[in-house]
C-alpha cells in the first residue's frame, strides 16, 4: 500500500502541471496585450500625457463636484455645433482625481486603464463571435495603431468610445444569437453610456433597431418589438437630455452654420471620410494605405458574394456592416471635416471588417506557413513605419501637464505674492490647464470682473507673441498699452512668459 500512496500525490501533481500549461497555452494571448498595451499606455505618461484646454476645463469641473461646490448636470460642449453632452464623464472619472490627490494624471491612468480593458475586450468579443485568427489580428492592429495609443494616453470624453462600442456589439451578438432579453437591456445601458460620451453615437440606434426587428422575424411576437423599441428610444432621448436642453437655449446645431447637413456633396464627403479612415488604419503609411484599400476592396466582393449564404458571419451582417454604412453616410451629411474622434466607430467598424477579410484572403493560400509569414511580414513593417510616432507620443510636448505645471510654479515665483492675472496667448490651448494648476497652489489669481495690478502673459507661440491690442478678455481688461510697463520676460521649456504692471 506505500508505493500506492507515494504514487497517488506524484499523479495529483503532474495533472495540475499539465493543467497548469493548457491554461498557459490558453490564455498567453491575454497577457501579452495586457502587458503590451499597458506598456504603450502608461510609458512616461506623468511626462507626456495631454493636458490642454478640454482637460483643464473638465479637471476645474471635476474639483468642483469632488468639493461640493456643483452638481453638473450637464457635460462639456462639443467643438462642432457647440451642443451640450452629458455629464457621465465627470462623474466616471472624479474618483481617478481624488485618488491621485487632485493630481490631473489620475483621469489619464484612469483611460489608459480604460484602454487596456478594450485591448482584452475586442480580443474576446471577436475570439467567440469570429474567430480566434481575427481576434488575433484586429487587437494586435488596435493594440499598436498610434491613433489609439495617443488617444488612451489623455482623459477626454471621446476616448472611452471604442470600449464602450465592443461592448455594445457584444452585448447585441449575445441578444441576436441567444434571444435573452438581460443583453438587451445591456446593450441600452452601454448605447446610453455612448451617447453621453457624443451625440455622434446615434448612429448606433440602427443596429439596435436591426436586432429588435432579427428578434420579430423569429418570435413575431409584436408586444415585444413594440416594447424594445420603446426603451429604445426612451434611451436615446434621456443620454440626450443635455442636448435637448441645449438646443432649447439656442446653443445647438444651429448656431453653427458649419455643422448643417450638405447633401449635394454627399458622395464627394464619402470619399473625404473614407480617405481619412484608412490614412488612419494605416497608421499614415501610404505603403499600408494601399494594402489596407486593396484589402478593402476584396472585404467588398467577399461580403457580395456570401452575404446571402446562411454560414455568413451574423454579426457582420447585422452589426459591422450597418453601423460602418451609417457612420460614414451621417459624417458625410454634416458639411465639416471631422476631427480624429468623430471616425472612432468607423475606424473601429473597418478595422474588424478588413481583419475578417485577410482571415479570408490567407485561407486560400495553399500553405499555413507561408500565409503567416505574410502577416509576420506585414506586422514587422508596420511595427518599424509606426515607431517614430510612437516615440513622438512618448516625448513631453508644449501641452503636457509637466510643462504646465513647471511655467505656472514659475509664474508664482515672480510675482511677489501679490494678487494677479493671467492670459495664454496659444493656437492649441486655452487658459484652463493653467488656470487649474494656479488655483491648486495660491489663492493669488484674479479673475473675472477683479482687477489686479499684474499680468503674466504665456506665448506658446513665441513668434505670434504679441500682447499689445491683443483681444484676450484678461489682456483687454487689464487694458495694456504701451504706457504699461513690461519689466521682465522669462523663458521656460518652450514658453515664453511676459509680465507687465501698470
Amino acid at each position: 500500500m506505500l508505493p500506492a500512496a507515494n504514487w497517488l500525490p506524484r499523479k495529483l501533481q503532474y495533472n495540475e502541471r499539465m493543467k497548469l500549461k493548457a491554461w498557459v497555452k490558453n490564455n498567453w494571448l491575454y497577457f501579452f496585450f495586457i502587458l503590451s498595451s499597458g506598456f504603450l499606455y502608461f510609458y512616461n505618461l506623468p511626462n507626456s500625457f495631454h493636458f490642454s484646454g478640454d482637460q483643464g476645463r473638465d479637471v476645474l469641473v471635476m474639483k468642483d463636484l469632488l468639493d461640493g461646490k456643483s452638481w453638473p448636470l450637464l457635460g462639456p460642449t462639443s467643438s462642432v455645433g457647440h451642443y451640450y453632452l452629458g455629464p457621465l464623464f465627470y462623474y466616471f472619472n472624479s474618483p481617478s482625481l481624488l485618488l491621485t490627490n487632485f493630481n490631473p494624471i489620475g483621469p489619464a491612468l484612469l483611460q489608459a486603464l480604460v484602454g487596456i480593458t478594450m485591448t482584452v475586450a475586442l480580443f474576446c468579443f471577436l475570439k467567440q463571435f469570429f474567430n480566434y485568427k481575427i481576434a488575433v489580428i484586429a487587437t494586435t492592429w488596435y493594440l499598436l495603431l498610434p491613433t489609439f495609443v495617443e488617444y488612451n494616453r489623455f482623459a477626454w470624453n471621446p476616448n472611452a468610445i471604442p470600449l464602450f462600442l465592443i461592448l455594445f456589439f457584444w452585448s447585441l451578438a449575445q441578444f441576436i444569437k441567444l434571444q435573452k432579453e438581460k443583453f438587451f437591456l445591456i446593450a441600452l445601458i452601454n448605447l446610453f453610456i455612448l451617447l453621453q460620451l457624443h451625440l455622434i453615437n446615434i448612429v448606433l440606434l440602427l443596429p439596435l433597431l436591426i436586432s429588435v426587428y432579427q428578434s420579430w422575424l423569429k418570435h413575431h411576437n409584436i408586444k415585444s418589438i413594440i416594447t424594445k423599441t420603446f426603451y429604445s428610444i426612451l434611451t436615446t432621448i434621456t443620454a440626450l437630455f443635455p442636448f435637448i436642453y441645449g438646443l432649447f437655449k439656442q446653443i445647438g446645431l444651429s448656431k453653427n452654420k458649419s455643422s448643417l447637413i450638405n447633401p449635394l456633396s454627399l458622395v464627394q464627403n464619402i470619399g473625404i471620410n473614407l480617405k481619412e479612415i484608412i490614412w488612419l488604419l494605416a497608421g499614415k503609411n501610404i505603403f499600408l494605405s494601399l494594402l489596407i484599400i486593396i484589402i478593402f476592396i476584396l472585404s467588398i466582393y467577399l461580403i457580395i458574394k456570401n452575404i446571402k449564404l446562411k454560414a455568413f458571419n451574423l454579426s457582420i451582417k447585422f452589426l459591422i456592416i450597418p453601423t460602418i454604412l451609417v457612420s460614414i453616410i451621417s459624417l458625410s451629411l454634416l458639411n465639416i471635416k471631422p476631427t480624429t474622434h468623430y471616425l472612432f466607430i468607423p475606424l473601429i467598424g473597418l478595422l474588424i471588417l478588413i481583419s475578417w477579410a485577410i482571415d479570408q484572403i490567407t485561407k486560400t493560400i495553399p500553405s499555413k506557413i507561408i500565409s503567416n509569414i505574410l502577416l509576420l511580414i506585414i506586422l514587422l513593417t508596420t511595427v518599424y513605419s509606426w515607431l517614430p510616432q510612437w516615440l513622438e507620443i512618448f516625448k513631453p510636448n508644449s501641452i503636457s501637464a509637466k510643462k504646465i505645471n513647471e511655467t505656472t510654479t514659475l509664474i508664482l515665483e515672480n510675482s511677489n505674492s501679490q494678487p494677479f492675472q493671467v492670459a495664454i496667448l496659444s493656437e492649441d490651448n486655452s487658459d484652463e490647464p493653467y488656470l487649474y494648476y494656479l488655483k491648486m497652489k495660491s489663492n493669488l489669481l484674479i479673475r473675472d470682473q477683479e482687477f489686479a495690478k499684474q499680468i503674466f502673459i504665456v506665448c506658446e507661440d513665441q513668434e505670434s507673441c504679441k500682447p499689445h491690442g491683443n483681444p484676450h478678455w484678461e489682456i483687454a481688461k487689464f487694458e495694456i498699452n504701451h504706457q504699461d510697463k513690461q519689466i521682465e520676460e522669462l523663458q521656460i521649456n518652450d514658453n515664453l512668459i511676459k509680465l507687465f504692471v501698470r
